[in-house]
């Protein structure tokens, strides 16, 4: 997880309560209210858990961003908290169109096949065998290949990068209709945060 600057959140919730390994999006999240933390959970319980963490800590269901979409997993929990706004970004090409068949095909929802950093251009991903595009990631490898020794070197391949902020101005999408933003981009988080003022101005909570 990352750690965030108290300010631009109008509720901060931070993402690095829980930080475990990068299969899904997993993590846990705190409100300035003195609330208990929610016990370290497997990523993949926390986010089966995500709709009753969302109403406990009181996150609105204006919507929801969600950077490193890989192929939707988490649409069925989004859905089930409500949230009809959404965003989704997934930049890798064969990825991004197994995405676009399950999204729900109605007004509100946005498929966005690029990478978030904190400037525009063009960057290399790192490719990883054996995991569907799980773990691909902007940053080199190094310890995941030594916890995942299952996972091999796949070579390189290159993703178009944008601000988020641009990404949704661009598209007239309107920042303050979203209460979520989530990021599972394998280490990235920190370069996609610095493009997104604006929308971190906007939401409620960070999941990461």
């Amino acid at each position: 997880g990352v750690n965030l600057p108290r300010q631009p959140c109008r509720s901060p919730i931070r993402p690095s309560a829980v930080s475990h390994g990068a299969e899904g999006a997993g993590g846990a999240v705190r409100s300035n209210r003195p609330q208990p933390i929610p016990a370290l959970l497997s990523p993949m319980a926390f986010m089966r858990r995500l709709p009753a963490v969302l109403r406990r800590f009181r996150v609105p269901k204006r919507g929801v961003v969600h950077i490193g979409a890989h192929q939707g997993q988490e649409l069925p929990l989004y859905e089930a908290f409500g949230f009809q706004r959404q965003v989704w970004v997934e930049p890798q090409p064969g990825v991004f169109e197994r995405l676009k068949g399950v999204l729900p095909q109605r007004a509100g929802v946005w498929a966005f096949n690029v990478a978030c950093g904190d400037a525009p251009g063009e960057a290399t991903m790192h490719v990883l065998e054996n995991n569907a595009g799980l773990s691909n990631s902007l940053l080199e490898p190094a310890l995941h290949l030594e916890e995942y020794p299952a996972y091999t070197r796949g070579g390189t391949l290159q993703v178009p990068v944008v601000r988020i902020d641009d990404l949704l101005a661009e598209h007239g999408v309107d920042a303050s209709g979203f209460s979520l933003l989530t990021l599972d981009i394998q280490g990235y988080e920190l370069h996609a945060l610095r493009g997104a003022p604006r929308l971190l101005g906007a939401v409620d909570a960070v999941l990461s």
